[in-house]
């Protein structure tokens, strides 16, 4: 005998004579009833109340596919919030990360600078030296030997002080 599901009216299962009891499918009785709700429903309180835990069943999966899109969009926006900063090497503006607010290079000129120069001084003393050179030589275009030979003679010429 041919039977609609309960669970899902939109599928049909044969059923043997004498099969009365069946109201699921097989794949519904096993993969609903049997691995969602079994713990949670007596079989006959679950036949009674299905059209309830049917809605319920419903909104949790509507609610874990809203929580899965909201973290998308959370990802989203979190990449527009960034802070717009002066690169102090190269003068561009780029953009960090709020956290990083001691980022004071853009990747290049991190690269090009700030890696050499961690070599032989630390961050706050890189920036000294930067910001020194700047002042002594104008807002132009600069290599790496320049700042390393002006941080010889700025300090050469600190400790004759």
């Amino acid at each position: 005998m041919t039977r609609k599901c309960l669970w899902d009216e939109s599928h049909t299962y044969e059923t043997n004579d004498g099969e009365d009891y069946r109201y699921l499918c097989p794949a519904c009785y096993f993969n609903i009833y049997k691995n969602l709700y079994s713990d949670k429903y007596q079989w006959h309180g679950f036949l009674k109340n299905i059209e309830t835990i049917k809605i319920e069943h419903k909104i949790n999966e509507l609610e874990k596919e809203l929580a899965a899109h909201k973290q998308k969009l959370a990802l989203l926006n979190g990449n527009n919030k960034t802070l717009e900063v002066e690169c102090l090497f190269c003068g561009e503006m780029f953009q960090i990360d709020p956290k990083e607010t001691w980022r004071y290079a853009c990747n290049d000129c991190f690269k090009k600078f700030v890696i050499p120069l961690k070599q032989l001084y630390d961050q706050k003393t890189i920036r000294t030296i930067v910001s020194a050179f700047k002042e002594a030589h104008g807002g132009g275009a600069f290599e790496l030997d320049d700042i390393t030979s002006f941080a010889k003679d700025h300090f050469k010429n600190e400790s004759d002080n």
